[in-house]
């Protein structure tokens, strides 16, 4: 899904739309359920255009974040008008590749939705061995 929306630039930049919405409509509810007070560097992996970070950098002052997507998808993130964006480097990658190192703690949400749960459960080992 993702190759393909990477060479369909039109559908792809609904889809980031689509996504950045959603995201929107989940903030709050994830902002509220996890205490992130301790984390120093949050990567949101998968993070799409940022709003998931943005909201919990807005959150928590003193965390920096690290916004890590595929290169066409971070190429295209508008930040949204915020204190957040000033605390967060925007890296593009591969996350089966490698993902950035150096994170307190790494968010993965709504990105393995084309995958089996068993793809989805080795692609999470793979990025757990990344970060060793």
């Amino acid at each position: 899904m993702y190759e393909y929306l990477a060479t369909h630039a039109d559908l792809g930049a609904v889809f980031n739309r689509f996504m950045t919405a959603q995201s929107h409509l989940h903030n709050a509810a994830i902002a509220d359920a996890y205490d992130f007070s301790d984390v120093r560097t949050l990567v949101d992996v998968g993070g799409g255009h940022g709003a998931t970070l943005t909201a919990l950098l807005e959150r928590y002052p003193t965390m920096t974040g690290i916004l890590f997507d595929l290169p066409e998808v971070v190429a295209s993130a508008r930040w949204e008008a915020s204190e957040g964006y000033v605390r967060c480097k925007v890296i593009g990658g591969d996350m089966l590749q490698s993902v950035p190192t150096g994170g307190d703690v790494y968010l993965i949400k709504r990105v393995m939705m084309d995958k089996t749960d068993e793809e989805a459960n080795n692609g999470i080992a793979q990025l757990h061995c990344f970060n060793e």
